[in-house]
């Protein structure tokens, strides 16, 4: 599908559906007032020119990026801990949360990680490569989004001293380590690869399945939003869905159920692309309650209060052979715009709203 946008074009396509530009403007100009604060590329890709499926009030429960409800959630003091993967690690190791076990650190400025082995250079580290580390390895910059500069190398090869990536590629050893990005100069993590759950084989072969679950931590608790299933696609290392273009699929759950709703293959603004099940599946999803499901809802639901100042959250959390594994929590903006286009309905409701006007975060 084509993500290209045009405003002129959405609306005389909408035009042509029965809605007059003149009232589509109307909707656009008063919700992009705040507390919505929608842009007309969120106002079409959330449908709501259609009157009949979002009357009115239904059309201000939507929330757009720009909106500075999230600035009113999220104190700046705590950005470090979803933007700064070392850092991430450090405070979920130290309270005692699974995460991946760390093997390796680079960083330019001498940041450490106990006793893990780290470096400050890249011939050390190379040299680690090739000697020391324990394979397979998944690598990931310590600032990054959308998996960017993520690799999985399963081994070291004395022969053309090279590794050997996941996919069967080959890269020199002296190439890795020159390519790694490394964001700002925040460094690079080196962790385990995590083992795969036996009861995903019917579900995505030989992948391993994570799940994004978007909530708002308010004076009762944490209270789930959006909860979706990740599932990569056949030569992938990384779950993220970055619009369709890596072939990855992405399915909503039903936070109180669990069950799946078909999943997502591309989408654009006009509507999705949907699938029944994975390509090295042989199940069919849609309706069905993924394994390990409860666990995962109990770790997420266990890790946000120890996290207040973020009240709202996304966290990615990986299911493997050992269980439900904290992978990463981000700031979660793009991940409530893409819950919204998702599910069909906003976040935006009085809870929400009482929550933010009473918090001192600016």
């Amino acid at each position: 599908m084509s993500t290209a946008f045009s405003l002129r074009n959405a609306m005389e396509e909408t035009a042509a559906l029965g809605k007059p530009r003149w009232r589509q403007v109307l909707d656009m100009l008063r919700l992009a007032l705040p507390p919505n604060r929608l842009s007309p590329l969120e106002y079409y890709s959330f449908r709501l020119f259609d009157d009949a499926a979002h009357p009115w009030p239904d059309k201000r429960r939507f929330l757009g990026r720009r909106s500075k409800i999230y600035r009113h959630l999220r104190h700046r003091d705590w950005y470090a801990l979803a933007e700064d993967k070392l850092l991430f690690q450090a405070v979920m190791e130290g309270l005692g949360f699974p995460v991946p076990r760390l093997l390796a650190v680079y960083a330019r400025d001498g940041r450490r990680h106990g006793g893990v082995p780290g470096f400050t250079d890249k011939a050390r580290l190379a040299q680690f490569l090739r000697l020391g580390m324990p394979y397979p390895c998944f690598g990931k910059p310590v600032q990054g989004v959308y998996g960017q500069g993520a690799m999985l190398a399963e081994a070291y090869e004395p022969d053309g001293d090279s590794l050997r990536l996941a996919g069967g590629g080959r890269v020199p050893v002296a190439a890795c380590v020159e390519g790694l990005l490394d964001v700002a100069g925040r460094g690079y993590l080196f962790q385990e690869v995590l083992p795969l759950p036996e009861d995903y084989g019917p579900w995505c072969g030989a992948h391993l399945p994570c799940f994004r679950i978007d909530l708002l931590l308010d004076r009762s608790g944490p209270r789930l939003q959006f909860v979706k299933l990740m599932l990569p696609a056949d030569g992938n290392i990384v779950c993220n869905f970055r619009g369709g273009s890596l072939g990855n699929l992405i399915a909503l759950m039903d936070p109180g159920s669990g069950r799946l709703e078909p999943a997502i293959s591309a989408y654009d603004w006009r509507g999705t692309c949907t699938v029944d099940r994975h390509p090295q599946g042989s199940l069919s999803m849609t309706g069905q309650v993924p394994p390990g499901w409860a666990a995962v809802r109990e770790l997420a639901m266990g890790m946000a209060p120890h996290f207040p100042g973020l009240r709202q959250q996304s966290w990615d959390i990986a299911y493997t052979g050992r269980g439900p594994v904290a992978l990463e929590l981000n700031l979660g903006g793009d991940s409530l715009y893409f819950g919204q286009f998702l599910a069909g309905r906003g976040v935006l409701d009085e809870a929400l709203l009482t929550l933010a006007a009473s918090l001192p975060f600016t």
